[in-house]
């Protein structure tokens, strides 16, 4: 029986592990900031390096990170400056980005966390 039990911790460790290393790269629809739903549906593409771009609430964003991934750092977001019609939370949405320091992959969705801020995103199939 012993032997059954530990052939089965080791099983879920393996999944534990093939979890944390899935690539995060790819496209991404915002869920929410903090909790909170934005406006406007943002999007996101991550590369192998961990540089993201993609629609925010109303204009489009790019940034390198400066971290190895999973580690993030997003020093400076650039981002097109169109007139909002409607104020969607767009600088809520890119202070969040630049404050994010990690991402992992809880279940389906790419969470990105960073002091007091944490970022919910469902990938694009």
């Amino acid at each position: 029986m012993r032997g059954i039990a530990f052939a089965v911790t080791l099983g879920c460790a393996g999944v534990a592990a093939q979890a944390e290393t899935r690539p995060v790269t790819g496209d991404y629809q915002l869920i929410e900031v903090e909790g909170k739903t934005i406006l406007n549906s943002p999007t996101a593409r991550l590369e192998a390096d961990g540089s993201i771009s993609g629609q925010g609430p109303c204009n489009t964003y790019r940034g390198a990170n400066h971290a190895e991934l999973p580690g993030l750092l997003y020093k400076a977001m650039i981002s097109t400056r169109r007139a909002c019609l409607v104020e969607g939370g767009e600088a809520d949405f890119l202070a969040a980005l630049a404050a994010v320091r990690h991402a992992k992959f809880v279940g389906e969705d790419l969470v990105m966390t960073g002091p007091e801020v944490t970022i919910r995103w469902r990938p694009v199939h």
